[in-house]
């Protein structure tokens, strides 16, 4: 059953609200909200991250919500469903369009589809694809794309394609290059990331068998996975309509509920279980790079193509948080999610006792 957007705010007045809340200082957010907004309109570069590397979960958030400022039309928000549709279209008329890599629609299928369509949907043709393949509106094969769903299907339900999108990626882990920049800034092995995405259904590839400790390990690894992800979408559903906010703020927000889901899933305790858990432990050193390079991945693969985000070239973004309210994260319906953002906010409060 979905929970009303009211009863998702109750569940985070602080964010919401801008209320003090446990582990949460005014002056520390108002000082970095200054740094992302000040008179300079780039905010390239900047990061709360680089001021404050223990900021807490529930810091980086209203940091982030702090830091809005109204929007321009540059970030309008398109629906995919008229895109979806030519997409479609398009795949039934050619029985299947090419790709250039796995997952990756071919530079001369988006130049016809440029030529034959009105405009260009947002994010361009490919990852447009490469998401709907997930969503299951395409099919995804080893050269190419096949169309799976019907125009008049999407054309029904075009609000509820939105969703299936933006799911495609946080219960299903598709597209794989978002899902892999992700894992990056978690500093979650490569294999660990084949056997999760094997596990959810991002690929069909038999199990690989990596380690003798995948039964206790797999289930920590999927917290780290999709706790992170539920820290992130707390963020974005509570993003004003008419509001934009900067790029690096969101990576904070990466990053904080990455530390967060690390110690809630207790990672640390398996990361010796057969094949390790986690990399070369320096991940630290790297949380300016890789977090950056995460959420860009997020928005270019994910939440643009998906319709329910839009990002300029000058660090910021814009994000349709009622878009966001339902959206399952992995099998972890909006219920658990909530859960796991009030066990994030008992550990920040324990923290600053």
């Amino acid at each position: 059953m979905a929970i009303p957007r009211t009863g998702f705010y109750r569940a985070t007045p602080a964010l919401r609200k801008g209320e003090r809340s446990a582990g949460a200082e005014s002056s520390q957010r108002k000082a970095a909200a200054a740094d992302y907004g000040g008179h300079n309109e780039s905010v390239n570069g900047a990061g709360v991250g680089t001021q404050e590397n223990a900021m807490s979960l529930l810091n980086a958030h209203q940091t982030l919500l702090a830091a809005g400022r109204p929007r321009g039309d540059d970030f309008t928000l398109t629906p995919p469903a008229e895109a979806l549709q030519q997409l479609v279209e398009f795949a039934d008329h050619h029985g299947r369009l090419d790709a250039s890599q796995p997952w990756e629609l071919a530079p001369w299928i988006c130049r016809q589809l440029e030529d034959e369509s009105p405009r260009t949907p947002a994010g361009g043709w490919s990852k447009l694809a490469g998401l709907a393949a997930g969503a299951g509106i395409l099919h995804a094969t080893a050269d190419g794309f096949v169309p799976v769903a019907t125009t008049s299907w999407i054309r029904n339900e075009p609000d509820g394609f939105r969703r299936r999108m933006v799911e495609a990626f946080t219960a299903r882990l598709i597209p794989p290059a978002a899902a892999a920049a992700l894992y990056v800034a978690l500093d979650v092995h490569p294999m660990w990331g084949l056997e999760l995405g094997r596990d959810v259904g991002a690929t069909d590839a038999p199990p690989r068998g990596i380690t003798a400790g995948a039964t206790s390990a797999l289930p920590v690894v999927k917290e780290l996975v999709f706790g992170t992800l539920t820290g992130l979408l707390t963020a974005l559903r509570c993003a004003e309509p008419d509001m934009r906010y900067p790029v690096d703020a969101l990576g904070d927000v990466l990053w904080s509920s990455a530390v967060a889901a690390r110690r809630l899933a207790n990672a640390d305790a398996v990361k010796h279980a057969g094949l390790p858990v986690f990399l070369d432990g320096t991940v630290d050193q790297r949380r300016q790079l890789t977090t950056r390079l995460a959420i860009s991945d997020l928005l270019d693969f994910v939440f643009v193509p998906a319709g329910v985000a839009r990002r300029d070239d000058s660090g910021w973004f814009a994000a349709d948080g009622d878009a966001l309210i339902d959206v399952r994260i992995g099998d972890w319906e909006l219920e658990r999610q909530i859960g796991w953002w009030n066990d994030a906010l008992r550990l920040a409060h324990r923290d600053a006792c």
